[in-house]
């Protein structure tokens, strides 16, 4: 499935996405695998998340994280003028400020949502 809709869904041409569906098509063809996955492990082991544990830390790992993209992508036009983005040295800068933001940002809002995740993070660091 995921090999099929990969090389099919970049040559639809209605979309009219050129390079950029082929990323696209990437990503929907793993969603589409990591969910066959999921549905064949559960017909086969039966529940593995009965009391929704799992579901409600990835889905706040998914809303941190679509944030943190948020912030990367504008966090970019934020440093544009700050820095002379024609040279390599420039653009290093505007990405590497760009990744702090969204790092900084990411793990806020991990924090905010509390995910158990960070809680372990913040725990390993406190006891070095």
């Amino acid at each position: 499935i995921n090999a099929g809709l990969s090389i099919s869904l970049p040559f639809i041409k209605p979309l009219g996405l050129g390079v950029a569906g082929i990323a696209l098509a990437f990503s929907i063809a793993g969603i589409v695998n990591a969910i066959a996955l999921f549905i064949a492990l559960h017909k086969k082991i039966g529940a593995l998340d009965s009391d929704h544990k799992v579901f409600a830390s990835t889905s706040r790992l998914i809303a941190a994280s679509i944030i943190m993209g948020i912030v990367v992508h504008y966090g970019l036009y934020l440093f544009d003028p700050l820095v002379n983005s024609l040279s390599v040295i420039g653009l290093f800068i505007q990405t590497m400020g760009s990744i702090a933001l969204g790092g900084i940002t990411y793990f806020f809002f991990a924090w905010v949502f509390r995910c158990e995740e960070v809680s372990f993070v913040l725990d390993k660091i406190r006891r070095k």
